[in-house]
């Protein structure tokens, strides 16, 4: 027997460990003592460390999903440029062209079913994930939730609460 306090040899008959005083009923038998031997700091180190590296893993997986353009050296696609509505969306029910200018102004143009034509002058800018549009005319903003923007589509939503729904608009980037 081994004593597991002091790794002593016993006999197998001693009722207490010669040198440190523990019951034989803490002791271990001598061929599984270095089974039950605690691993050591190599084995510890080597464990720590294939532990980060799969938690390094698994936060450069989950990056590249929710960041897609990460890896590509890609920029988030610019919101500026010419805009359609694209017909079969909540807003096409007029012809409705989006301008967005770099220095934070647009311009929107929309005729409307009797051949009315307006033209709103606005300006604009990305926070997060929304888009907040503020009228030169009426002087009050909107902000809408940005579904994508990506080089050739923009989707946004806007909740209307007086009418209680959603308005989705989806625009192509003209060229």
């Amino acid at each position: 027997m081994q004593c597991k306090n002091c790794d002593t040899q016993m006999p197998a008959d001693a009722l207490f460990c010669g040198t440190c005083g523990k019951k034989t009923d803490e002791l271990i038998p001598a061929e599984n003592a270095m089974q039950l031997v605690e691993p050591d700091r190599r084995q510890k180190t080597k464990i720590l460390m294939g532990a980060a590296l799969a938690g390094t893993a698994i936060v450069i997986l989950l990056a590249l999903f929710l960041w897609p353009g990460l890896l590509r050296n890609q920029e988030p696609a610019s919101l500026v440029g010419r805009w359609e509505v694209v017909e079969g969306t909540d807003l096409d029910f007029f012809a409705h062209t989006m301008e967005f200018f770099d220095d934070g102004s647009g311009r929107m143009a929309s005729s409307l079913l009797f051949g009315l034509a307006v033209t709103e002058e606005f300006t604009w800018q990305l926070n997060g994930g929304r888009l907040v549009i503020t009228s030169q005319t009426l002087g009050f903003g909107l902000t809408y939730d940005l579904v994508e923007l990506s080089a050739d589509r923009l989707i946004y939503e806007a909740r209307i609460p007086v009418l209680g729904t959603i308005i989705r608009a989806e625009y192509q980037r003209v060229r």
